[in-house]
C-alpha cells in the first residue's frame, strides 16, 4: 500500500478527507507531481498528517537535496501545490548564527523531482519512498 493510500485512504474512509477542495485536474505530468496533487487535495491537508517531513532527490542527482551544505539531507514540509503551474512550495528549518531556528521556503517545479522519501519524526533512518 502506498503512503498516499495509508493516509488519504484511511482519512477518506473515516470521513476526514473530502474531494471537494480543488479539482484533481493538473497541467503537470509525472508520478511525483500526481502524488503531491493527490496529497494536497486530500482534505484536511495540513503539515501534521503523518506525512509531514520528507527528503527529495532532484532529477540528475543520486543524493537527497541538501540546502544547508552540512552534508545532511534537508527535511521538507509541503506548504502548497499549484496544479496550474506545477510549483511545489516546500518549507524547511535553518539554524541561524544566533542558534535560533527560522523557516525558509523552497519553490520547485514538481517535474524536476526524481524521488521523495517520507521521514518519520525527523529520523532519516525511517520512512517510505516513492
Amino acid at each position: 500500500m502506498s503512503v498516499y493510500a495509508d493516509f488519504c485512504g484511511s482519512a477518506k474512509s473515516s470521513g476526514k478527507c473530502s474531494s471537494n477542495k480543488k479539482s484533481l485536474k493538473s497541467n503537470c505530468e509525472g508520478c511525483i507531481c500526481n502524488y503531491f496533487l493527490e496529497i494536497f487535495n486530500c482534505q484536511p491537508f495540513n503539515n501534521t498528517n503523518g506525512l509531514s517531513q520528507f527528503v527529495i532527490v532532484m532529477k540528475g542527482t543520486s543524493e537527497p537535496l541538501d540546502l544547508s551544505g552540512a552534508a545532511s539531507p534537508t527535511l521538507f514540509r509541503l506548504v502548497n501545490f499549484g496544479s496550474e503551474n506545477c510549483c511545489l512550495v516546500l518549507s524547511y528549518e535553518v539554524t541561524l548564527e544566533t542558534g535560533a531556528t527560522a523557516t525558509r521556503n523552497f519553490i520547485v517545479d514538481c517535474s524536476d523531482i526524481a524521488g521523495v522519501s517520507y521521514v518519520n519524526d525527523g529520523d532519516l533512518g525511517t520512512g517510505n519512498s516513492i
